[in-house]
């Protein structure tokens, strides 16, 4: 068994399940959103899951999960709005279009039907964020996803496709517990100021940070938040796992890293080839 290491850095918005006007965001990456993230850098595709080759959503889905989290970022709310009208610019023939379908054009189709007013959400997300991941699985698995997390087939993004990660984001991989690699890992604050996103010892190494370690149902809170498929076509339904969360230092050396390139974050580590 291995461990593959993931850093989560930059603004981000990983979901929760509440389909309202106001689009909430969880405090740290989930389960569900980084197997996505996962799949996407294998290359799988809607509707293929089990007939591409590939590991399925259930092989991913089955591996333990860690996360520490070394900065929480901020929230912040991106105010939205859809529809209400025309616009300068708007094609002609699009004008034409939607006047033969309706009187009102450019209106919003909701759950409720057409709706003549804009459509107001509110889309929280965390800024400045930074977080590390950690998933236990089969060699053989995991050193699949260190080679498509190193060289990903689609381009990952942090839970919405506007939020780009700021560093690249596999780590390595590592023998052992996946609690102790976890632990073992430099901060990820350190990275972003070697490749010039932070200004160098500006920011304080923190005395502890959070860690959220998958556990059985007896020593942890209940999570709904394991995928069983992404196929848009089919009902998409999530599982319940149990996480538990505790405190403990980071370690702070990757200036000297550094000198041995950013790409290996820890000398354990093992790079994707």
């Amino acid at each position: 068994m291995k461990n593959i290491i993931l850093r989560m850095v930059g603004d981000q918005a990983w979901g929760i399940h509440m389909r309202t006007e106001n689009r909430m965001c969880s405090n740290g990456p989930t389960k569900s959103g980084a197997i996505g993230v996962l799949a996407g850098c294998l290359g799988k595709k809607n509707g293929l899951d089990g007939k591409d080759g590939l590991p399925t959503i259930g092989e991913l889905a089955a591996m333990p999960m860690a996360v520490r989290t070394d900065r929480p970022g901020k929230v912040v709310v991106d105010f939205c709005t859809a529809g209400g009208g025309r616009y300068d610019g708007m094609n002609q023939s699009f004008l034409e279009v939607m006047d033969k379908r309706s009187p009102r054009p450019y209106r919003v189709t909701t759950v409720e039907g057409y709706k003549d007013g804009p459509e107001v959400t509110r889309k929280f997300s965390l800024q400045d964020a930074a977080f590390v991941i950690g998933f236990r699985g089969p060699d053989d698995l995991i050193n699949k996803l260190a080679k498509a997390a190193a060289r990903p087939k689609f381009p990952p993004f942090l839970g919405r496709k506007q939020y780009v990660p700021w560093v690249p984001i596999f780590a390595c991989v590592t023998d052992g517990e996946l609690l102790e690699s976890m632990r073992q890992i430099p901060w990820v604050i350190r990275t972003m100021e070697f490749l010039s996103i932070g200004d160098v010892g500006t920011e304080r190494l923190p005395e502890e940070v959070k860690y959220s370690i998958e556990c059985d149902r007896s020593s942890g809170q209940p999570i709904l938040d394991v995928p069983t498929g992404f196929d848009f076509a089919k009902p998409r339904y999530m599982l319940t796992r149990y996480v538990r969360t505790e405190y403990g230092p980071v370690p702070d050396d990757e200036y000297l890293l550094s000198l041995m390139g950013y790409e290996r974050m820890d000398a354990s580590c093992s790079s994707a080839d």
